[in-house]
């Protein structure tokens, strides 16, 4: 049974206290946060003078938890990703930048029900997609509850990887992260878009990772690596992006290695144009790793968007 949703006078005070907090919070750590203070004031601009006569819900791309999270202990992570892509790029965290970002959301509901060929060449080839994956999981990896649990299940691994891939690197944030936690091990990046595989490599030269870390063009329906290959391999928000995702999913077993470790996040009824498969619950996702001929390890769901669960996994070979 479904539990009964809060009444709208309710939902509206909660939103005005959580926003009221986050202001004083730009006001008082801005000297310390200047970029994600910038980011923040941008987007808080735009919803405002924008936005529709129903009120923010049609903004809400967030939850509260998160906004909670990222107030108690997301400036940290965002601030030094965020300085990372002032090092890379001259991308405005300003107005101007906020509208750009729009505009490419925008561009993204002219594919959809496109194919994945016109996906590639309208979004992912686009110069503005690398600043809009990268401020996306500026904000996002960490409170969003994907990188806590990659990291621990990468702590918790019997054997330590050496053989890293992250399938559907994008900006190269996360394939930083944790190769900076896995020391020693080398990374592999893989991405369809030439675009995003320059702003990960520069990510990572910044980092000082490079010299740790090979990125490769390709579909991950297709890779161009030997069969077990790889000791821990991350797909996160990737499969969706598939006409056909068991096909992805079968590539990624096959170059696992026999001990290794597969994460995989993928969200439940996310109907965003560039997604060309949605997943309508979290069985059909379990299903697919099932089929596939994986063992779901440990699972965690969170809420990425209001409404939308994100399925956490952690498999290994059947």
């Amino acid at each position: 049974m479904n539990a009964p949703k809060p009444p709208l006078q309710e939902n509206r005070l909660s939103r005005f206290i959580l926003i009221t907090r986050l202001i004083l919070a730009l006001a008082t750590k801005r000297n310390r946060y200047p970029l994600t203070c910038a980011a923040l004031w941008s987007a808080m601009q735009l919803i405002y003078r924008d936005m529709p006569g129903d009120g923010m819900e049609t903004y809400l791309v967030i939850t509260q938890s998160q906004v909670e999270r990222f107030l108690e202990s997301g400036w940290d992570y965002t601030e030094s990703r965020l300085h990372m892509l002032r090092q890379v790029s001259n991308f405005p965290l300003t107005l101007d930048g906020a509208h750009q970002l729009v505009e490419l959301s925008q561009q993204m509901e002219g594919v959809r029900h496109g194919s994945f060929d016109q996906v590639r060449s309208a979004v992912y080839e686009d110069p503005t997609y690398p600043i809009f994956q990268h401020v996306g999981q500026a904000f996002r990896n960490q409170t969003s509850g994907r990188l806590p649990f990659v990291l621990q299940t990468l702590v918790d691994t019997p054997t330590r990887p050496h053989r890293i891939c992250d399938a559907g690197c994008g900006s190269g944030i996360l394939l930083g992260d944790v190769l900076e936690q896995a020391q020693g091990a080398m990374g592999t990046g893989i991405d369809i878009s030439s675009r995003l595989l320059r702003h990960a490599r520069q990510v990572l030269g910044v980092r000082g990772l490079d010299q740790r870390a090979r990125l490769t063009r390709a579909d991950i329906r297709n890779l161009p690596v030997e069969g077990n290959a790889f000791d821990f391999i991350l797909a996160m928000e990737v499969l969706e992006h598939l006409p056909d995702p068991p096909v992805g999913l079968a590539e990624l077993r096959r170059v696992l290695a026999p001990d290794g470790w597969l994460v995989t996040t993928i969200p439940v009824e996310d109907r965003v144009a560039v997604h060309l498969h949605v997943f309508d619950s979290i069985d059909e996702i379990n299903h697919l790793h099932v089929s596939a001929g994986l063992k779901i390890e440990r699972q965690q769901v969170v809420q990425v968007a209001p409404g939308i669960p994100n399925v956490i996994s952690a498999v290994r070979k059947a």
